[in-house]
């Protein structure tokens, strides 16, 4: 997934955004996130605000024990994880 973050903003403020969503819309939900922001790279032709993060979901749960062995099938419905 990508998320496009406001180019208004600094660094750390993006960065606290972009986690704060993950936190709420998956990890609360019990979802395992890996989160990658990027400025843009305007040495490679980036637009300058071109402000993201890929944001990458496990479909196992999350458990006390570890990750469960199934997949959480409802996650990955037409109607989305949230």
């Amino acid at each position: 997934m990508n998320l496009a973050l406001p180019h208004e903003l600094d660094a750390d403020q993006r960065r606290k955004l972009a986690l704060s969503f993950v936190q709420e819309a998956f990890v609360s939900k019990g979802m395992v996130a890996d989160v990658a922001i990027h400025a843009p790279v305007l040495e490679k032709g980036d637009h300058p605000h071109n402000h993201h993060a890929h944001i990458l979901l496990a479909l196992q749960q999350a458990t006390p024990e570890g990750l469960r062995r199934v997949k959480t099938r409802e996650w990955n419905s037409d109607r989305g994880p949230c």
